[in-house]
Formats: C-alpha cells, sequence, structure tokens
C-alpha cells in the first residue's frame, strides 16, 4: 500500500452501510465539510460510489494527496452510525507479515462482456487482509484496474468480477481451463497424425 492510500473495511449488514454511504455523499454534495478543497471531496465521493460489497461487509479504498483524512473522516461518520469497521493504514518499513494481514488467493470469474469464454475464463489473485471477504474485495478491485490497464475492455466496476472461491495462502495457478482445453486440442491434433481413424482434430 502506498502512502497516499487507505482502506475502510466495515462488518454490518449491507443496508446500514449504504445508508451511510449515502448519507456522505449528500453532504459532500451539499459542501457542508468546512476546510476540505473541492479535489478532497471528489475523492471520497468517488471511493463511496466504487466501493465492494460482500456478504455484511464493503470495503472502500481511497487513493489521495488526503487519504488519511479523508478515512479518518468515513471513519467518524461510521462511529456515529454504530458500524463496526477498520482502517487499513500503509505499512511501516518495521511491520511484519503477520501485521500486514493474512495471505488470500481469489479466483474470480470475468464479466461476460469482458470475454468470449464466459464461465471459464478467471483471474486469481493474492492479498494480504484481515478477513477472506476483505481480501476478495482487493484482488476485485486490483483485477479491474490491471484488465482496465491492460486491455481494451472497460470493467464498470470491481464487482463485475465474479468472486467464485477464496482459499488462504498465496496460490499460483498452473493450469485453468482455457489453458486445459488448449492441451486438450493438441492432443487431439497429434493423435489425429498418429491415427487418422481417430476422426478429424477439433
Amino acid at each position: 500500500m502506498l502512502p497516499n492510500q487507505r482502506i475502510v473495511t466495515f462488518r454490518a449488514p449491507a443496508h446500514r452501510i449504504r445508508a451511510l454511504f449515502e448519507q456522505m455523499g449528500a453532504l459532500i454534495g451539499q459542501r457542508r465539510f468546512e476546510g476540505w478543497e473541492r479535489p478532497e471531496l471528489e475523492c471520497l465521493q468517488q471511493a463511496l460510489r466504487e466501493a465492494c460489497y460482500a456478504d455484511n461487509a464493503a470495503t472502500v479504498a481511497i487513493e489521495h494527496s488526503h487519504a488519511g483524512e479523508a478515512a479518518a473522516l468515513l471513519s467518524h461518520a461510521a462511529w456515529q452510525f454504530n458500524l463496526q469497521h477498520t482502517v487499513i493504514e500503509p505499512e511501516t518499513e518495521e511491520a511484519t507479515s503477520e501485521e500486514a494481514g493474512t495471505a488470500y488467493t481469489a479466483v474470480l470469474l470475468y464479466p461476460d462482456y469482458a470475454t468470449g469464454d464466459y464461465g471459464a475464463d478467471i483471474k486469481v489473485l493474492s492479498a494480504r487482509a484481515g478477513d477472506p471477504a476483505e481480501a476478495a474485495a482487493l484482488c476485485q478491485r486490483q483485477a479491474m484496474e490491471e484488465t482496465n490497464a491492460d486491455s481494451d475492455v472497460h470493467i464498470e466496476g470491481p464487482t463485475d468480477f465474479r468472486c467464485i472461491a477464496v482459499f488462504e495462502g498465496e496460490l499460483q495457478t498452473v493450469l485453468d481451463a482455457p489453458d486445459f482445453q488448449k492441451d486438450i486440442v493438441e492432443l487431439a491434433r497429434e493423435n489425429r497424425k498418429k491415427d487418422p481413424s481417430r476422426g478429424p482434430a477439433p
């Protein structure tokens, strides 16, 4: 995590979290935060719009030069709403891997509009977090940012990457469905060359 980043995670029913975000958004629109400049307010407003939701949880990622102040403001509002939450600060040089959270690996399904092989095309990412739901949200955001940066496809929101499963630990993908299908096709072609009676290769 960079010095200008903060992540705020919430543990509460989704409707209560959304109510908080809606109230915060309304106050931002009314410029009710004394001493705040427009870019800082727009940063927080954008972060609230792009919040990642899971079962009874939500994650807000803030990236701005005043991210610390924005996270503190959001934390204060959460206390007023009596919502359980955690603010994740950038790691210090002395921070250990345990202090940074547990390593998780999330298996994410590409949205149907972003792939020609929907249901089989996946993205596997790892993140350190306090719990699996938080890790999944972090991986969804990373998947969106990487896809939007590296391809012509525009992912509309982090949760468009459906989380199929979350595993504890940092795991490496050695074979996925598209690669497996490719191997099967190649094997069939090789067998067809050796024995034409097997019929045409795929």
